[in-house]
């Protein structure tokens, strides 16, 4: 009679370790979800302050190009760039941009 009491106090001790690991394997693994949850809010919240002081040069530039035009030979003119682009998108070939079937 003692060994079975002893022997089902054990098993229900094991038990309980057992419960106790896995419990506390939960509450690290939520910890460390926290922690990832703030690190790529802090992330996010650096990305979009580059994207402020990017976006605050490119209307800075465009400011100083509505007022004062482009430069006749400055290759980095925002306006000669857009103009580049639409050049290029005049004299693309037919064939490279439309698919034919076939």
């Amino acid at each position: 009679m003692t060994a079975k009491l002893i022997t089902i106090l054990l098993a229900l001790g094991l038990t309980a370790i057992a419960l106790l690991s896995q419990r506390q394997q939960c509450i690290d693994l939520a910890y460390q979800i926290t922690r990832t949850h703030n690190k790529c809010d802090r992330i996010r919240t650096d990305l979009w302050d580059v994207r402020c002081a990017i976006a605050e040069q490119v209307a800075e530039l465009h400011r100083k190009e509505f007022l004062t035009g482009p430069m006749p030979h400055d290759e980095t003119s925002l306006m000669a760039a857009r103009a580049r682009q639409e050049q290029d998108a005049r004299y693309q070939s037919p064939s490279m941009t439309t698919r034919h079937g076939g």
